[in-house]
């Protein structure tokens, strides 16, 4: 059985190198090591912005949600949802960290 991996799992150079590459950082050499040290460095320096969490109410009856996403390598990015009410309106929900965007 494959062990569930939490966020926190994920928080340090070891863990990040053990559950997202896949890599033993207790058998890798040590000149790989190192290489893979500066990339994490590199990417925890400036993360990518956070756009928030989305929350979502319990579906009401006839209602019907839908999500549009990217996948870009092994990341998947929401890039909008779309909600349709019972009564038949369309909403289109686009996340975005900049608040201050307007799609109108």
């Amino acid at each position: 059985m494959r062990k569930i991996v939490t966020e926190d799992d994920c928080n340090t150079f070891e863990g990040w190198l053990e559950n997202i590459q896949g890599i033993d950082p207790t058998t890798a050499a040590p000149d790989v090591l190192a290489d893979w040290r500066d990339l994490y460095a590199e990417l925890t320096k400036n993360p990518a912005p956070k756009v928030g969490l989305m929350k979502l109410k319990l579906l009401m009856p006839g209602e019907h949600r839908y999500a549009v996403a990217i996948r870009e390598g092994s990341d998947l990015w929401l890039t909008f949802s779309v909600r349709r009410a019972p009564k038949g309106d369309i909403f289109l929900m686009a996340p975005r960290a900049d608040g201050r965007w307007n799609p109108h």
